[in-house]
């Protein structure tokens, strides 16, 4: 028999990542932002952002598709360009913000499999040690589980006929501080409503 979850013992981390591409194979880490949150009061422990500079950035690896996409958003690309730091030099404070709570982190994104690819390559190539392990957890499917939709697979919140207080959209959308915290009220609204 296994011992009760401790609460206190957990962080959630409630991460956003803006790229040039749709995994790292064909694109580049443009910015991370992420909420720190308690997960025995949901309380906000400390948000962190960082802009990433480009490996290459006279002829960066980028797909086509998704810069096409990026042309209807030049302020919020813009703000990603501004004050970037080395891969290498983000990983490692990323690394070191996660680990100072010293609490179990529990990586949160929707959908998971977008964004944990991405910080996990990051890891992967500059740190050797991914703070989050390899069990994030997906906020979408999280949220098909509650709602008995496992197979609305689809990507976006309104889609999957969630609660509308459960929704809550980013006041900047696309700049990935604050899409972390917008999808860290909406991990909290879910939690709260369903007194996990």
């Amino acid at each position: 028999m296994s011992s009760p979850i401790n609460k206190s013992d957990y962080m959630f981390f409630s991460v956003d990542v803006e790229t040039t591409g749709t995994c790292p194979a064909n694109g580049e880490l443009c910015s991370i932002g992420a909420e720190a949150i308690r997960a025995d009061t949901l309380e906000s422990a400390g948000l962190w952002a960082v802009n990433l500079k480009f490996t290459d950035p006279e002829n960066y690896m980028s797909d086509p598709v998704t810069m096409q996409w990026w042309e209807q958003f030049p302020i919020e690309w813009d703000t990603h360009r501004q004050y970037p730091v080395r891969p290498y030099d983000a990983a490692l404070k990323f690394q070191t913000w996660v680990n100072s709570f010293d609490k179990q982190a529990v990586f949160v994104a929707w959908p998971v499999a977008f964004d944990f690819a991405w910080i996990t390559d990051l890891f992967v190539k500059f740190t050797f040690i991914n703070p989050f392990g390899y069990s994030p957890m997906c906020l979408k499917n999280y949220t098909l589980g509650l709602l008995g939709k496992p197979l609305a697979l689809l990507g976006h919140r309104e889609e999957a006929a969630m609660p509308e207080h459960w929704i809550v959209e980013s006041s900047v959308p696309h700049v990935a501080i604050y899409d972390a915290i917008a999808q860290g009220q909406t991990l909290r609204h879910i939690l709260t409503s369903t007194n996990w």
